[in-house]
């Protein structure tokens, strides 16, 4: 485990600007990376990517600088701790609807004495072979980032309880989830939901944490910065798209 320079941005008040990865490839991180991102969100929720795939995609990020963050289906111990151990710097957990399920991100994200996570010699401690373990649970514990999803009406009811757990760095409204909770799916847009995510965010920024959110185009980054919003993440599978597109538009006759 090396400093996470995505966590020191945020704790210094610094926008930290990443990308979902759906892509299940190794060069699209790597190139992320090459292109100045801060971070690659390894999405293992709306994939088949599993904790092997995860661990590829880790060492392309390490080659090229950008920080891996595993975002996660499920909640559990086990689940969390293999992407950890395959190097994510940070877990990105989704539908976080109640204070227990907070605790139970930080649980299984920390080693003790902060939480349960399980102890052996493996990638991300450098298999035990560079430095002591108990120096790998001393940096992973401060330096890995835990962002839970805020995104149901449980969720929005629940998040100031959720807000006082300690250990939770980064609370992301994740707008399509919440468009679909207020009945208007897919219109991540409309103005029930801009007020929506605005409100929750700025409920976290009042408790001393990271607000998050996703930012499609460039004027989506704009708008959730001049809200005080930190971390903020495009889609790289809309980026390429974004790009085909202007480049057809070119040379189209």
């Amino acid at each position: 485990m090396k400093e996470n320079i995505v966590k020191a941005k945020l704790l210094k008040g610094q926008p930290a600007l990443g990308a979902f990865v759906n892509i299940p490839s190794p060069v699209a991180v790597e190139v992320l990376g090459i292109l100045g991102l801060d971070f690659a969100i390894l999405d293992a929720e709306h994939t088949s990517m599993s904790p092997e795939t995860v661990e590829h995609l880790c060492r392309a990020a390490e080659s090229s600088g950008i920080v891996p963050i595993s975002r996660i289906g499920l909640n559990t111990q086990q689940e969390i701790l293999k992407h950890l151990d395959a190097g994510s710097q940070g877990i990105q957990i989704p539908l976080v609807n109640t204070k227990a399920e907070a605790q139970q991100v930080v649980q299984a994200a920390k080693y003790p004495p902060i939480g349960g996570r399980g102890l052996a010699g493996v990638r991300a401690a450098s298999y035990g072979l560079a430095g002591s373990l108990g120096d790998h649970v001393a940096m992973s514990n401060t330096e890995t980032l835990v962002v839970v999803q805020a995104e149901t009406k449980q969720g929005a009811e629940n998040l100031d309880e959720i807000l006082l757990v300690e250990g939770i760095d980064v609370v992301f409204m994740g707008p399509t989830d919440i468009s679909s909770a207020l009945g208007l799916p897919g219109q991540t847009r409309h103005p029930d939901v801009l007020a929506l995510v605005d409100a929750l965010g700025q409920k976290v920024r009042q408790a001393g944490k990271i607000a998050g959110t996703l930012a499609p185009q460039s004027e989506d980054y704009l708008y959730w910065l001049d809200r005080g919003f930190l971390y903020i993440c495009a889609s790289a599978t809309r980026l390429l798209a974004d790009g085909v597109k202007a480049y057809l538009q070119k040379v189209s006759k």
